[in-house]
């Protein structure tokens, strides 16, 4: 009896033993997941075989955000794809469903738009693995990554500019605020006037002259003015005015400040002129010189 066990304890063995297959290489129906390459251009098109379960990568060269990112998928119940996450450049796509009695050959378009490139996809549902590829890494040409990297530094450029110009328009609107309840502030105030009624005058080629007549100055708190006209007596040129100085004596620099000088006064006319300082101006020991293409000429208090 024992004899008999051990017979059929070595047939079995020997039955399971020829069972056992030793793989030393894949089933040529198994597809590992493979890479191919497609080139980008403004405008780029492709036809993506997939089979039934299996995924597809698309793996752009670029970061794809999420505001300037828009995808598009057909109608159609076929397939799904997840966007690209915050600083990733990786879209997936999957069959959603997949029926298959009436899904093979089905066709649905998938494009994706970014700023500078439209990519444009037809997914198409296949049966041979070989057709499909699992990663899909989409390439720039050395020409084609110069030419965005030279939009990118142009568009980086505008965007400077109008942050600049944004941020200038800001200055300059508190600025003119500051300069208006300045002004409010010192309007309320009496201003202390100091009456000066000096003239300057040059005589111009045709025996006409040009005069200067400074009428008076004005403290407001820490402004002061000075108010002056020039007249023009020639009777048909008008008069060019290249420049303004207001010097106190002992002083080798001009007081700062600002005016309302014209760059000429016309033929037979006059000009009102307001030169504006935050220094004080004393009443006596200053010099008014104004330079114009007809000479100079200078009137002192």
């Amino acid at each position: 009896m024992n004899n008999v066990w051990v017979i059929l304890v070595l047939l079995l063995s020997g039955a399971l033993q020829a069972q056992t297959v030793v793989l030393d290489e894949l089933p040529k129906r198994m597809i590992l997941p493979c890479e191919r390459e497609l080139p980008v251009s403004k405008l780029t098109r492709a036809i993506i075989p997939m089979i039934p379960w299996r995924g597809i990568n698309l793996a752009f060269p670029f970061e794809l955000e999420e505001g300037t990112t828009n995808y598009t998928l057909s109608g159609g119940d076929v397939w799904a794809f997840d966007k690209a996450m915050k600083g990733s450049n990786i879209v997936t796509l999957t069959f959603k469903k997949f029926d298959q009695n009436k899904n093979w050959g089905t066709v649905q378009d998938f494009t994706i738009s970014t700023p500078n490139y439209v990519f444009s996809f037809a997914l198409h549902a296949v049966k041979d693995p070989s057709e499909h590829c699992t990663n899909i890494r989409l390439t720039l040409s050395d020409a084609e990554r110069k030419r965005l990297l030279k939009e990118k530094k142009q568009s980086y450029r505008e965007t400077l500019d109008q942050e600049y110009a944004a941020q200038f328009a800001a200055l300059d609107n508190t600025a003119e605020e500051r300069a208006l309840l300045m002004v409010g502030s010192l309007a309320q105030r009496k201003p202390d006037r100091t009456r000066i009624k000096e003239e300057g005058s040059l005589r111009l080629s045709n025996g006409d002259e040009l005069v200067v007549y400074v009428k008076n100055s004005k403290t407001y708190g820490t402004f002061s003015t000075l108010s002056f006209d020039i007249e023009n007596h020639h009777a048909e040129k008008a008069l060019y005015i290249e420049s303004l100085f207001i010097k106190q004596e002992g002083r080798a620099e001009a007081i700062k400040g600002a005016s309302t000088l014209p760059k000429k006064v016309k033929a037979g006319k006059e000009a009102e002129v307001v030169f504006v300082t935050r220094e004080a101006l004393p009443e006596t020991g200053l010099t008014l010189q104004l330079k114009t293409k007809a000479g100079h000429l200078e009137v002192k208090w």
